[in-house]
């Protein structure tokens, strides 16, 4: 059972990250003493019973919220598997697009400054 469900989660995790990445967020988050991350959430999916899951890369966790609390993480991986590659590559493909877009608004705000 327990396989059938992390093979149901990453599927949809993965396709996440393939099809909706212009909708995951990105938020820099601090802690003490010079501590600091980058955590990056999905969009909320909801089912037709009103349940909602998200999927996130945290700075413990990488996995899906369900209901607003993490519920479900990765399992250990095959890094050679041909879904472990996909998964990897739309991660990569998913922070690249974010922090471009986050530079590209910041160096907005830059020239807006100067107009």
């Amino acid at each position: 059972m327990k396989t059938e469900v992390d093979v149901l989660y990453f599927d949809k995790f993965i396709e996440s990250l393939e099809n909706d990445y212009k909708f995951w967020t990105m938020r820099p988050c601090a802690g003490g003493a010079g501590h600091s991350w980058t955590e990056f959430q999905s969009p909320d999916y909801a089912n037709g019973t009103g349940n909602k899951i998200s999927f996130a890369f945290t700075l413990c966790n990488t996995g899906a919220y369900v209901n607003g609390y993490m519920s479900w993480t990765i399992p250990f991986l095959n890094p050679f598997s041909k879904k472990c590659r996909r998964f990897v590559r739309a991660n990569n493909n998913m922070q690249k697009y974010l922090r471009q877009k986050a530079k590209d608004e910041y160096n907005q705000q830059l020239i807006n400054a100067l107009i």
